[in-house]
């Protein structure tokens, strides 16, 4: 297994069970625009992809108006979506122990990097990432290969091997191979073996303990 020296983690269904605050903030959204939940589907296929995207794709929205159903969107999420999270079993030891070693922790996510910011200091684990890199609020920055492509960039990353994205969906596992980069996926999140699998990724963690065995974090730690 490769010695990686900068670890890049997804945030929603990868460091924190996001789910109902997720759900609850997109039911309101439907509710003010009359839109059926029944044919909607599972809302956990909006857990991850950039909120542009998946308005447009599974609700019809069009250019001209999802912008402002995002707004809609994050107003609700802001005001309480955003308290209905928690860590992983074992996140914030592991993002410990990464810290500890003396590896680049990194978060990559569509989530409006200030929103990100907010969970990781909520949660008391900023001080264990070097570099967070999420969306802006004019709806740019949502790609996951055009946000690892930013960190390699920003970061001067020359040896890519060194390098892995951790992700629970489609997404990370597109970025990563786009990047050039390796991708674990997470199968405890929002995706799937078979979709994480179809994407690129090349290993695959039960849970954050597996994580531990791949990222080799034990045999580096100083204490």
């Amino acid at each position: 297994m490769q010695d990686y020296q900068y670890i890049c983690f997804d945030l929603d269904g990868t460091l924190v069970e996001s789910g109902e605050g997720i759900k609850d903030s997109l039911r309101s959204v439907f509710a003010d625009y009359n839109l059926d939940l029944g044919q909607i589907g599972d809302l956990d296929k909006f857990i991850g992809p950039p909120l542009r995207q998946s308005f447009m794709k599974y609700c019809g929205f069009g250019k001209d108006e999802v912008d402002h159903v995002i707004e809609d969107y994050r107003s609700y999420y802001f005001a309480e979506g955003q308290y209905k999270m928690h860590l992983y079993e074992g996140v914030t030891e592991l993002l410990r122990d990464l810290h500890s070693a003396g590896r680049d922790v990194i978060l990559i996510t569509s989530k409006l990097q200030q929103a990100a910011e907010n969970v990781l200091d909520r949660f008391g684990i900023r001080q264990y990432f070097r570099y967070v890199a999420g969306s802006m609020p004019d709806n740019t920055m949502t790609d996951k290969t055009e946000l690892i492509g930013s960190v390699i960039d920003r970061m001067g990353i020359t040896d890519k091997t060194r390098m892995v994205m951790i992700g629970d969906r489609e997404y990370d596992a597109i970025g990563a191979v786009g990047s050039g980069i390796t991708c674990i996926g997470v199968l405890y999140g929002y995706g799937s073996y078979n979709e994480l699998s179809e994407a690129g990724a090349t290993y695959f963690a039960e849970n954050v303990g597996d994580l531990r065995l791949y990222l080799q974090v034990d045999k580096n730690i100083d204490r």
